[in-house]
């Protein structure tokens, strides 16, 4: 069951159409942080065994990426009832997801237990979705500040909640999220088993389709740690870096430029909408767009 949305928040969402968690996921170009968050998922051992074997992401590599850009909208702009319908999927999605590690890799030995309904891989697939966002805003719309990723963060929170991550091992701020995400990347346990490179092979297949996805994951690419596009086999060279510089550059130059209804997420306008008609909305939602066009 979500949790129930604060008083101060809007029309029955969880979260509030003027803060910065909404903002900036409204922006369609988000969507381009995809495939890092992807690959990160996949680099780690028990994630990428679990979607091998279970999601079918081989016959039908975009389904799971459109569940997952379904899920993320609802819960981020959709009404308790929407929330709740699209984690009960979620939830009948993961129920099997159990089985064992067939190759040891990094920190884990052969036979070592994976399984969706395990916390500390969900705070992983969390993360990823979190770090991956902030990181493709900041090169594709505007820098943000410490303040600002702080509140971002402090409303994830809610959405760690979401996905059954106990709070507990949630970290506590921004500072505590950087601190356990880099410590993660530089453990073993964010190593690219054979699976993963296999899987992430199906992702980039195919002369057309496969081109087109590397296209508009070069940005997501880019900002992978090299030693993880070394791990996958991602050839990367100085052309692949000015290309995604070049990229982000004409990306923030054309969001400048163009209106907000041809670049937010329809269910974000509708839900912003949804808040101007109740008579109640904010001035901070003003003021927001005011520092996007002048950062």
């Amino acid at each position: 069951m979500a949790p129930k949305p604060d008083a101060n928040l809007r029309a029955g969402r969880l979260f509030d159409p003027a803060g910065v968690f909404w903002q900036v996921n409204r922006e369609m170009l988000m969507a381009l942080s995809g495939a890092r968050a992807v690959l990160l998922e996949l680099a780690h051992p028990l994630v990428a065994e679990g979607v091998a074997r279970h999601s079918g992401f081989g016959r039908n590599r975009f389904g799971r990426l459109y569940r997952t850009l379904r899920l993320m909208i609802a819960c981020n702009f959709g009404t308790q009832r929407k929330v709740e319908r699209e984690l009960r999927r979620m939830a009948a999605k993961h129920r099997p997801v159990a089985g064992k590690l067939e190759h040891p890799c990094g920190a884990f030995d052969h036979n070592a237990k994976y399984g969706a309904a395990d916390p500390h891989l969900r705070l992983w697939v969390w993360a990823t979705l979190i770090d991956s966002t902030l990181r493709s805003y900041e090169a594709l719309i505007r820098p943000l500040s410490a303040v600002e990723r702080a509140a971002y963060y402090s409303d994830s929170r809610t959405l760690a909640e979401l996905f059954d991550i106990p709070q507990s091992i949630v970290p506590t701020d921004y500072n505590a999220f950087e601190d356990y995400f880099n410590g993660m990347l530089a453990s073993s346990e964010i190593t690219v088993s054979e699976t993963a490179r296999d899987q992430a092979r199906l992702l980039f297949a195919g002369a057309l389709v496969g081109r087109a996805v590397r296209t508009a994951s070069l940005l997501g690419i880019s900002l992978l740690p090299a030693r993880l596009r070394k791990e996958f086999d991602l050839e990367w060279n100085t052309a692949n870096e000015r290309r995604a510089q070049g990229l982000a550059r004409v990306c923030k130059k054309v969001r400048s430029l163009l209106p907000d209804v041809l670049c937010v997420w329809p269910q974000a306008t509708w839900g912003e909408w949804a808040v101007a008609m109740s008579g109640r909305s904010d001035h901070r939602l003003r003021d927001w767009k005011s520092r996007r066009s002048h950062p």
